[in-house]
């Protein structure tokens, strides 16, 4: 499933009233692993995390002249 504003907002809501991340995940079809993650990055910055497109991690550019491994 997707994530969306949303479903962020109740990770955050449900994790500050104390349920686990395994509950979570398994009521908004997501990973435990990701749901950590969202309530870390909550935690770190005190705001809900941005989502949207261009927001993973950054292209390398192509280099033709190196080689591949």
């Amino acid at each position: 499933m997707k994530l969306s504003k949303r479903k962020i907002r109740y990770i955050i809501n449900h994790r500050k009233k104390g349920e686990s991340c395994e509950t979570i995940a398994v009521d908004m079809k997501l990973s435990r692993r990701r749901v950590e993650q969202i309530w870390k990055q909550y935690k770190e910055t005190g705001k809900e995390p941005k989502i949207g497109i261009k927001m993973g991690r950054p292209k390398n550019p192509y280099d033709p002249k190196k080689p591949r491994s």
